[in-house]
């Protein structure tokens, strides 16, 4: 190996055995963005409200509150917690599914595939004889499995 100048990288290539590209449209890009920043922050608001619940009920528990207005306070906040828990986590168990549904609507686009005249439905690639990947310059040859 020569040795290394400065500012050049070494880089190791691992190439894929194959590769399936899905085409996009803007609007299905802007609403997985929405959908999965809407539903990571509803996670986090929910299990904020959940860990606040817990805390606030173990502490009401565990704990002797002398003033009424203290203890009222703690309840309030007990409760609210939970509902915040309940509101957010239902959100994200709905955004989730939202989610998932665009993705299988954009999966289940898959037509058929090949050059114009010649195309090879799904279920034909099967079938097919399994070639190496070639690299530039080189010829791909059938591998013998």
């Amino acid at each position: 190996m020569a040795p290394k100048k400065p500012g050049n990288i070494e880089v190791e290539r691992h190439p894929y055995g194959g590769l399936v590209i899905y085409e996009v449209s803007g609007d299905e890009l802007d609403t997985l963005e929405k959908e999965t920043a809407a539903i990571s922050e509803d996670l986090s608001f929910a299990l904020v409200g959940l860990s606040f619940g817990v805390a606030f009920s173990i502490a009401l528990s565990t704990t002797a509150i002398p003033s009424d207005r203290t203890f009222s306070v703690f309840v309030l906040v007990t409760i609210i917690s939970y509902l915040d828990a309940a509101y957010f986590g239902i959100r994200w168990l709905r955004g989730r599914s939202k989610t998932t549904t665009i993705v299988a609507e954009i999966k289940k686009r898959v037509g058929p595939l090949g050059e114009e005249g010649k195309e090879l439905e799904p279920q034909e690639l099967a079938s097919l004889p399994t070639q190496e990947a070639s690299r530039p310059g080189e010829q791909a040859h059938d591998n013998p499995r």
